[in-house]
């Protein structure tokens, strides 16, 4: 069930990356204090000079698993296999045309860059224990492989995430979203719940259903809904940070 829902989510990513969404007046204004306090890349309203700037993959797992670290250290990674389609990252700037035996010849020279742990090698971050991957470094090469049907050679330094158990889904009321509550008792997995997401000290929006069913499947439990009247307006700074790209100022 993990595996059929993760699919679910990296489906949401590519469509986040190709849809356009509308942005009416009370978006402008979000995003315009956002801004304000410094909770935006500085590239957010590139697109208003014609620079296409895609969803920050860092952003958008920590949207879809809240409490989740995407940092990526050197001296604990291994070099492993990793499948394309599991890395949420694509073609920033895009990459030359090639032809299947150029591909692979180029695939060839950056799998041994990683292999040998060079500063140009993919580096990639696992959340827990899913099969999902964020690109440290290595972001470009992605639809390589992907056209390839080949795997990436990468370090992969194993971020933790906390188990099921100290995970708390939560209804919020009276608007029905749902938001995700840490219950545990480790203080850095708390201290993860970034301020765009926060409904309150210690709950993370989560407007995306797919990010629903992932916890779902991975036994997080339902718990009391709570009253929260400002939680719509959390979802759609969740969204509005994780799609910036999207929008001009």
């Amino acid at each position: 069930m993990i595996e059929a829902a993760l699919v679910d989510i990296l489906q949401l990513k590519e469509r986040i990356d190709v849809d356009i969404l509308p942005m009416d007046k009370l978006d402008a204004f979000l995003l315009s204090r956002m801004y304000s306090q410094g909770q935006l890349h500085p590239g957010w309203n590139s697109r208003s000079i014609g620079q296409k700037v895609i969803t920050n993959g860092e952003a958008f797992v920590q949207a879809i698993l809240p409490f989740s670290a995407c940092w990526y250290e050197a001296k604990n990674s291994t070099f492993e296999y990793v499948d394309p389609f599991h890395v949420v990252a694509g073609a920033y700037y895009g990459v030359p045309t090639l032809s299947a035996a150029e591909g692979d010849k180029v695939a060839d020279v950056l799998d041994a860059q990683a292999k040998n742990d060079e500063s140009e090698g993919a580096h990639y971050v696992r959340i827990g224990e899913f099969s999902l991957y964020v690109a440290s470094e290595g972001k470009n090469r992605v639809s390589l492989y992907r056209d390839l049907k080949r795997k990436i050679g990468a370090r992969v330094f194993n971020s933790s995430y906390p188990p099921s158990h100290h995970l708390q889904l939560v209804r919020t009321l009276p608007f029905g979203g749902v938001a995700l509550r840490y219950i545990g008792n480790q203080q850095g997995f708390a201290n993860r719940l970034q301020r765009w997401q926060a409904v309150s000290m210690d709950l993370a929006a989560i407007p995306f259903s797919e990010s629903v069913r992932l916890l779902e499947a991975y036994g997080v439990n339902w718990g009391r809904s709570q009253w929260l009247i400002g939680s719509p307006f959390i979802d759609r700074k969740v969204k509005l940070y994780i799609c910036r790209r999207k929008y001009a100022r």
